[in-house]
């Protein structure tokens, strides 16, 4: 992400430089309001694979379908107040006793999260 905040000031101040130049040297008939440059750079940037965060983690795959059920419906829900079924859904998963540790986990974080906000 910061390397698109810095290819995008580079970009805007080539942009503002050469339409700046553009007028000054009285080219805007061929030219137009944004010079050639941008054009090109803009293109050459906006091709490429979007920048992604590569310290994000995927959540893991939920094996009880309950677990998998209550995640979706706090995934769903609006976090500015959880409904009260939604919570006592959670709490309830959080506190069956199963095999998918790793379900339970990703739900206890998500609930977290919701609880927080």
């Amino acid at each position: 992400m910061e390397k698109m905040v810095v290819l995008r000031s580079i970009y805007r101040a080539a942009c503002f430089r050469s339409s700046r130049f553009a007028a000054a040297a009285n080219y805007n008939h061929l030219l137009g309001s944004r010079s050639f440059f941008c054009l090109i750079t803009f293109c050459m940037y906006s091709t490429q694979k979007p920048p992604f965060s590569e310290d994000v983690t995927h959540t893991p795959i939920i094996k009880d379908p309950e677990i998998q059920n209550v995640f979706k419906d706090l995934m769903a829900a609006s976090w500015d107040e959880l409904p009260y079924s939604v919570v006592q859904d959670a709490k309830e998963a959080l506190s069956k006793d199963t095999d998918d540790k790793a379900g339970q986990e990703a739900l206890k974080n998500v609930f977290r999260a919701g609880e927080a906000v």
